[in-house]
């Protein structure tokens, strides 16, 4: 949006961004948990997985939850690798 010099759209957007991250949903913990394993927050990323996977284990869409148990499992194999 700002690049196209929308700023009122590039603010809505990031504030909509920043309520997705601050939700308990999946996907919200694992992109947190992605982001904090990228910059080598290992302590952080270890939570933010754990709370991921449980997310997914309350997922009421089974392939959805497998889905994200798969990139959840991947983030944890990462983490494992850098120890």
């Amino acid at each position: 949006h700002a690049l196209h010099g929308d700023f009122e759209g590039a603010e809505a957007c990031g504030k909509s961004c920043m309520s997705f991250l601050k939700s308990e949903s999946v996907a919200a913990k694992r992109v947190l948990a992605a982001y904090t394993t990228a910059f080598g927050e290992r302590e952080a990323a270890e939570i933010l997985i754990a709370q991921a996977y449980a997310a997914a284990e309350k997922e009421e869409n089974s392939g959805y939850a497998k889905a994200e148990k798969i990139l959840i499992s991947r983030l944890k194999t990462r983490i494992k690798d850098e120890k």
